[in-house]
């Protein structure tokens, strides 16, 4: 690695967290440590009276001060596994040292990887950057044979999955953020937006459901024009283990919560009809502070 390498990387880094800082709290991660994410962020937004600064929406960010666009590779169990176990937002970005422009990208299409293949199958995932602007939407991974490199033992299905970053959801000129308050707060709206699919793609993955958000279409810098994509999948898009079983006990927690809150509210009807589905979840995920005070979500007595 050479020195003026080493210099440009850092400038990279302090200048892509001064552009950020805009729109967003920032902390660095570890260097030593590097699992593939620069900056822990969350949203900011100053309040009407300008006595404080809200913070919201936490989301992690992976900055590639380059002068090509390279694939981001991951091609190991452990960075494979470092992914997909992220429990925040995770978005990519690209920085022009030299024009002082930074492109941020969604990375929602990586569910639909995670979704058709779950984790111990992945061989390798390739976030890719488009050689130009395009206006073909983002669609689902390109998967293509792989052939591991000599010396290391292969792992998966020795596939590679090619997910298309598509246009920056937001692109920034150095030479803008300080006279360009607008362009600003559509940067934390267009954030907001994308923030709130992923953080349900991260829960859907959580409870073991078949489904999926992404930013379909839409233009760079444009909160208006954010459109979002969804996708269920079942056994025709090679889902390995869909089970109803799994699916009903995964949302055990909600459907009890929504049974009490019936039951509260004195509605006897939809009482009834939600514990259709709660006497189906498996014995083993049963909650025993709630069958003790309410023993028909489970019938464990007669109702």
């Amino acid at each position: 690695m050479s020195l003026l390498w080493s210099k440009n990387g850092f400038r990279g880094e302090y200048l892509a967290r001064y552009m950020v800082s805009k729109f967003a709290f920032v902390s660095e991660s570890n260097v030593g440590e590097d699992f593939g994410v620069d900056f822990y962020c969350g949203l900011i937004k100053d309040s009407l009276d300008k006595t404080y600064v809200h913070y919201d929406k936490p989301f992690l960010l992976q900055i590639k001060t380059t002068t090509t666009k390279p694939d981001i590779v991951y091609d190991t169990p452990n960075k494979i596994s470092t992914l997909f176990n992220l429990n925040l937002p995770f978005y990519i970005g690209h920085l022009d040292l030299e024009n002082g422009i930074l492109d941020i990208h969604t990375t929602s299409m990586m569910w639909h990887t995670y979704l058709i293949t779950k984790l111990n199958d992945i061989s390798r995932v390739a976030f890719r950057f488009r050689a130009e602007f395009a206006c073909d939407v983002i669609s689902t991974p390109e998967i293509k044979d792989y052939k591991f490199p000599e010396k290391v033992t292969p792992f998966g299905n020795l596939k590679t999955n090619i997910i298309d970053l598509g246009n920056p959801i937001i692109s920034l000129r150095l030479d803008e953020i300080e006279t360009n308050r607008k362009l600003i707060e559509d940067c934390r709206t267009i954030l907001s937006k994308c923030i709130d699919k992923d953080e349900a793609n991260i829960l859907n993955k959580k409870l073991n459901l078949f489904y999926y958000r992404w930013a379909h279409q839409y233009k760079t810098n444009d909160p208006s024009s954010f459109n979002f994509g969804y996708n269920f999948l079942d056994k025709s898009d090679g889902i390995p283990d869909l089970s109803p079983q799994n699916s009903i006990d995964s949302l055990d927690h909600y459907l009890v919560s929504l049974a009490i809150a019936f039951k509260e509210n004195g509605d006897e009807e939809n009482y009834e009809n939600v514990c259709k589905l709660t006497r189906m979840i498996s014995s083993p995920k049963h909650l025993e502070p709630v069958s003790e005070k309410y023993p028909s979500i489970y019938n464990r007595v007669s109702v």
